[in-house]
């Protein structure tokens, strides 16, 4: 856990520092005097968790809060303060903050509090985890992307890494069947007395026959080039 430590005052900031490692040997704690250099500090850092005064100069607590809010930066912010203000207490939570401590901590308090973050991020950071598992699983199936990765190892491009991945793709585990088509860009000649159709689109035609192919099962169509310029022939597979 990254936790950075926010307090004009240096007793108390370092008085919260060796609690924290105390109580937490692995975790990375840093420390800034003030809500400006807080904000430069999460801006660079992105810590999981800020602990942070409400009365200092330069930029208040609730000034900071209010900035990690209106930037967007997603981090837990828990505000410690010498006043048992109700008033701070909403502001703060009105703008985000994950909890409100007051001065002096106490011990077992802060132990609590560590725990509940621990879990949250923990299960935080799985959903992500799951969230960006199936969004590569999604590309991975989608059309365009095979096509993509067929290309790049046909022409001897596709990393080591990837291909064992397309290895995997049960279409190639199971394909007995390999189509070229040659395809050739109209010369604007004129029949019965009226120009000939423009063909349609290179990556239009590839979709159209993996369309047609797919009667008969898992197909994949894909350029070989780049379209031509006109006059040019390309072949397709």
């Amino acid at each position: 856990m990254n936790i950075l430590i926010v307090d004009d005052e240096p007793r108390h900031l370092r008085g919260m520092a060796a609690m924290l490692r105390a109580m937490r040997p692995d975790a990375d704690v840093a420390t800034a005097k003030d809500g400006e250099a807080a904000l430069a500090a999460v801006r660079d850092a992105r810590p999981d968790v800020v602990l942070s005064d409400i009365q200092m100069p330069n930029m208040d607590g609730l000034a900071f809060l209010r900035r990690l809010e209106e930037e967007g930066i997603a981090t837990k912010v828990v505000m410690v303060s010498a006043y048992d203000l109700f008033a701070y207490a909403q502001t703060a939570l009105r703008h985000g903050a994950y909890d409100y401590l007051l001065k002096p901590v106490d011990a077992e308090k802060v132990e609590a509090l560590l725990e509940r973050l621990e879990t949250q991020l923990a299960a935080e950071r799985e959903a992500q985890a799951s969230s960006d598992a199936l969004r590569q699983r999604l590309r991975e199936a989608s059309p365009a992307y095979r096509s993509r990765q067929l290309h790049r190892w046909l022409a001897g491009e596709l990393p080591p890494d990837e291909g064992a991945g397309l290895a995997e793709w049960p279409a190639l585990q199971g394909a007995n069947v390999l189509v070229l088509t040659e395809a050739v860009r109209g010369d604007g000649a004129e029949t019965d007395g009226a120009a000939a159709p423009e063909p349609p689109p290179f990556d239009e035609l590839a979709e159209r026959l993996a369309l047609a192919a797919s009667a008969f099962g898992d197909a994949c169509a894909f350029a070989l080039q780049t379209e031509p310029a006109p006059g040019a022939r390309l072949v397709t597979a």
